[in-house]
């Protein structure tokens, strides 16, 4: 294999795109591994490109490809394009993700570029796995109910800049109120796609919610990454007493 697709003048990479991160990011990594000079490289072939993939065929025309280039751990040759990147990240979350796992967006009542979109929100609030599946349904509930989603993460998404793609919020600088169709606090329904490239786990989470009544969660604060969840907002009130003392 290595005789076959490697050469005298072009020598092997090795990438690892980490779970949860934005697009901005694989281009940074790119960079910092020497496969393309700037960001912009790699972004605007995300852009300019046409990419046809039967997953993708939910996808607004104007989405970019946020949400489909799968995480993992890659080999290219050095002179790889940007082009060969995307089409090998497309090409593994078309294997990895399979028809008929896409298929359950269907029955969820949403398309699966919505599905997707609920996925990354899971893959940036999640710290541990066996509450995935329990978060998707928080978030399906207050979709279902027509109820703001509130999330943090979509905020972050909205507000990050190149060397902080992830800034921390703050509320008292007015970060909430951000104007923006990814800012999940100005009003109900989900933004307009993916926030990041989730991992196979927040996407089999998303096509598997939990069967809970759940509309509220709250970090615990105690270092375990863990959430205490709520049906009602007094209950929700009463997790914040508890565990932030405010």
């Amino acid at each position: 294999i290595d005789a076959l697709t490697t050469s005298e003048t072009a020598s092997v990479v090795e990438v690892r795109f980490q779970e949860g991160w934005r697009t901005e990011e694989y281009a940074d990594k790119l960079v910092e591994v020497g496969l393309i000079d700037t960001p912009d490289q790699f972004m605007q072939a995300i852009t300019q490109g046409i990419w046809s993939r039967d997953f993708l065929t939910s996808r607004p025309s104007d989405a970019t490809l946020e949400g489909y280039l799968f995480p993992d751990t890659y080999q290219f040759r050095t002179d790889a394009t940007p082009e060969d990147v995307i089409n090998t990240l497309l090409d593994t979350f078309g294997t990895r993700v399979p028809p008929e796992e896409r298929s359950k967006a269907e029955a969820l009542g949403f398309n699966f570029h919505q599905v997707m979109t609920v996925a990354s929100i899971i893959e940036r609030e999640a710290a541990v796995p066996e509450e995935r599946p329990i978060i998707a349904s928080v978030y399906y509930n207050r979709l279902r109910d027509n109820q703001p989603l509130e999330a943090d993460p979509t905020v972050q998404y909205a507000l990050g800049q190149p060397g902080n793609w992830w800034p921390e919020l703050s509320p008292d600088n007015g970060d909430l109120d951000v104007v923006s169709p990814y800012n999940t606090y100005n009003g109900p329904g989900l933004p307009p796609g993916p926030i990041c490239n989730p991992s196979l786990a927040s996407i089999a989470a998303a096509l598997n919610p939990a069967d809970t009544d759940y509309h509220f969660f709250v970090a615990k604060g105690d270092g375990s990454g863990t959430h205490v969840f709520a049906t009602t907002y007094e209950e929700h009130l009463q997790n914040i007493q508890q565990y932030h003392g405010s």
